[in-house]
């Protein structure tokens, strides 16, 4: 399940390729439209600042941008960095303390598959797609079986 801190990272990128162009947009700006808390914010924007996904600049006149045009970031980038793990199962999320059942597991080759469709998915996903998607929910995307 991907996090409050990821949906929002998401929904501040947007954001930002929507309306800073050459500018930057101070974080109460920010906050404010997105309706997310200053503090909360704050910590995501130093992940984003810190990995060079933003440009940011304190003080008077300060505020974040962009460091590279919307089609340049994908949703997996970011979900990657935001979240944890997106790994489906906990035994593919930790490389370090791997399952010890893998050799004879007969379900890991459908978790590999789902993580790597999953993975592949929100690679191919960009800001700028998510930019040029309508927010009007249809139902038929999510239940195509009519549920």
């Amino acid at each position: 399940m991907i996090s409050t801190r990821g949906r929002y990272a998401l929904r501040v990128l947007i954001y930002l390729a929507e309306h800073s162009k050459d500018e930057r947009i101070p974080l109460k700006a920010i906050s404010a439209s997105e309706g997310i808390s200053q503090k909360y914010l704050e910590s995501i924007m130093t992940t984003l600042s810190k990995a060079g996904m933003v440009d940011a600049i304190h003080g008077k006149g300060g505020g974040y941008k962009l460091n590279r045009t919307p089609d340049q970031y994908t949703v997996g980038e970011l979900l990657r960095l935001t979240e944890t793990t997106l790994a489906p199962v906990s035994c593919l999320g930790s490389a370090v303390n791997p399952c010890e059942r893998a050799d004879s597991c007969r379900t890991l080759p459908i978790w590999i598959k789902l993580n790597k469709l999953m993975n592949d998915y929100l690679d191919s996903v960009t800001i700028e797609d998510l930019m040029n998607t309508s927010p009007q929910y249809d139902d038929s995307l999510y239940w195509p079986c009519g549920l």
